[in-house]
């Protein structure tokens, strides 16, 4: 018998620990990309992508995504380096 998770407010929660939804993960990537184009372009200061991203890593830190969380950050500062 396998593993039952319940998908619960974009996470899946299994008897001792939540991970981020699959599609969430994904997502992540796909935005990051985009507030590089359009803070490049101009259309987005740093100051509010990085809000944006504040948003998005506290609601990661409700799952057991240390690692994941520690890579997003990486991306980041390797786009928007200061």
């Amino acid at each position: 018998m396998g593993t039952r998770c319940y998908i619960i407010c974009g996470f899946r929660v299994f008897s001792k620990y939540r991970l981020l939804k699959k599609s969430n993960a994904r997502r992540i990537w796909k935005r990051l990309e985009k507030f590089k184009r359009k803070y490049y372009k101009g259309e987005m200061t740093r100051a509010e992508v990085v809000q944006s991203l504040e948003g998005w890593l506290a609601y990661a830190e409700f799952a057991n995504s240390y690692k994941f969380r520690k890579r997003v950050v990486a991306r980041f500062n390797e786009l928007f380096a200061i």
